[in-house]
C-alpha cells in the first residue's frame, strides 16, 4: 500500500479491523461481537501465513491477508461456519490472485455451493469472465444436488477493500 510519497504502509490489525467493519457495516453495538469473530479466525489459521504473536510485538498483515478475512467475514454472513468459510476464502483470495497475474481482462468471479451430502466442506470455483460464471450457475441450478450459490465479484471486494483500508491510513 502506497501514497505519493512511495513509501510502504504496514497494515496493522487496527487497519483491518476498521476497514473491515466499514464493509461490514459493523454498528457500534455489535463491535465487541465482531471484534472476536475476527479473532477466532485468526485463532483457526485464518489468514494464512500470520506469525505468532510475541509479547509487545505487532504483526505486519499484507493485503492479501486482508482481502482473505474480507472473504471469511462476507461467507460467515452468508451463513457458512468459521471453519469452512476461512478455508474457502483462501482458496478464493488464491484463485484471484492467480487470475491476477494472468492479467484477465475484466472482474475476476468466485462462487461457493454446499458439497455433496455426507461432506463437511464446501465446494468452490472462480472464474474470469462474467458469461463464464452464467452459463456454469445456471447448468448446476439446474442440477437439485446445487440448491444454492453465492456469488462473489471478487474484483469488487479489492476494490472497496482498498478503499476502506485507504480511509482508515490515509485520514
Amino acid at each position: 500500500m502506497e501514497k505519493q510519497t512511495g513509501k510502504s504502509i504496514a497494515l496493522r490489525y487496527g487497519h483491518i479491523e476498521a476497514a473491515l467493519a466499514e464493509i461490514m457495516k459493523v454498528l457500534p453495538a455489535d463491535a465487541k461481537a465482531f471484534h472476536a469473530g475476527l479473532r477466532h479466525f485468526r485463532n483457526i489459521g485464518v489468514p494464512a501465513g500470520l506469525p505468532a504473536p510475541g509479547k509487545g510485538q505487532a504483526i505486519k498483515y499484507t493485503r492479501t491477508q486482508a482481502f482473505e478475512l474480507l472473504i471469511a467475514v462476507s461467507l460467515q454472513k452468508t451463513g457458512y461456519g468459521p471453519t469452512v468459510a476461512g478455508q474457502i476464502a483462501m482458496g478464493l483470495s488464491d484463485g484471484f490472485q492467480k487470475g491476477q497475474r494472468e492479467e484477465v481482462e475484466g472482474d475476476i468471479f468466485g462462487y461457493v455451493y454446499p458439497a455433496k451430502t455426507g461432506s463437511k466442506q464446501a465446494a468452490f470455483q472462480y472464474y474470469a469472465a462474467y458469461g463464464d460464471v452464467s452459463k456454469n450457475v445456471k447448468s448446476m441450478m439446474a442440477d437439485s444436488a446445487v440448491p444454492m450459490i453465492t456469488l462473489f465479484n471478487l474484483t469488487h471486494l479489492d476494490i472497496t477493500l482498498q478503499a476502506a483500508l485507504d480511509n482508515q491510513i490515509y485520514i
